[in-house]
């Protein structure tokens, strides 16, 4: 009996302060997608290397496409993108990645080109920077948006890019998105898109209507968080009440999430999230 008090007094803890521990959360989560899946945004679909080997996500149907993911991001997290961005005849290949806070926004423009053309902008930054880095290929790069000692700050292929100090350091950004991405094949292709740091929730991307559309789980009210035999957790519908600030008051969400069970460390990790309808 004592065995099993902790254990529900962990889940209840768990659960009643909505904050999981872990070191990234993966919102396109690629491996559990189906090749030619187009859940993920707007014109987007689900595609994979010739030798079977990777996915990734890219432009579909002609036109270009757009992710969206909620978080809930204060000062000291980060987003980290892997993407190829690779140059076709008359197209010069980008990509831009947004954090929104209510009214407040930040935009970093990315592409190969580098100079003017990768640049981090938005009225939630004093000013407007462009790369600096020369770290920039064209094919395969790695990219961090950090937020951190109240700045933005990037880094391409692990150089130094960038930064600019907000205009408010206690800004919560509460959506991600990813726009702008080239159809043309095989200019742009989004490998990997993760969330680290002091986030405390994030739902795996979907299109425009994130707040209507259901990225997995159910919409039955009466299901009940559902626990396995070992300790991982499904709760297939929730309240997440998003974190006051002075620009964004806490407005709860319906959700979906699944919690992962790490039995060395005594906690739960988030291995996956989305938005349910109201």
């Amino acid at each position: 009996m004592r065995k099993f008090n902790i254990l529900t007094t962990s889940i209840a803890l768990a659960l009643a302060s909505q904050v999981v521990v872990a070191a990234e959360i993966d919102l396109l989560n690629l491996a559990s997608r189906s090749v030619d899946d187009t859940t993920l945004g707007d014109h987007v679909i689900v595609k994979q290397t010739t030798d079977g080997t990777t996915k990734y996500v890219t432009g579909n149907n002609g036109a270009e496409g757009q992710i969206l993911a909620p978080v809930n991001m204060p000062m000291e997290s980060e987003v980290r993108m892997k993407v190829w961005l690779a140059y076709s005849p008359g197209n010069w290949p980008s990509v831009s990645l947004f954090l929104l806070a209510d009214e407040y926004q930040i935009k970093l423009a990315l592409s190969p080109l580098a100079g003017d053309r990768s640049y981090l902008t938005g009225n939630a930054l004093v000013t407007t920077t462009n790369d600096a880095s020369g770290a920039w290929i064209e094919g395969y790069n790695t990219i961090r948006l950090a937020l951190t000692n109240g700045e933005a700050k990037v880094y391409v292929n692990d150089v130094f890019s960038q930064k600019a100090k907000l205009v408010n350091a206690n800004l919560v950004f509460n959506q991600l998105k990813l726009n702008s991405i080239d159809p043309s094949d095989p200019s742009v292709k989004i490998y990997e898109l993760k969330a680290g740091g002091n986030v405390t929730t994030a739902a795996s991307c979907s299109g425009s209507s994130t707040t209507t559309t259901p990225v997995s789980g159910t919409t039955n009210t009466g299901d009940l968080p559902q626990i396995s035999s070992n300790l991982d957790i499904k709760i297939p519908r929730g309240l997440y009440s998003q974190a006051n600030t002075i620009f964004t008051p806490a407005q709860p969400i319906p959700v979906w999430a699944d919690l992962k069970y790490n039995a060395g460390g005594n906690y739960w990790t988030l291995s996956g999230a989305g938005v349910l309808p109201k």
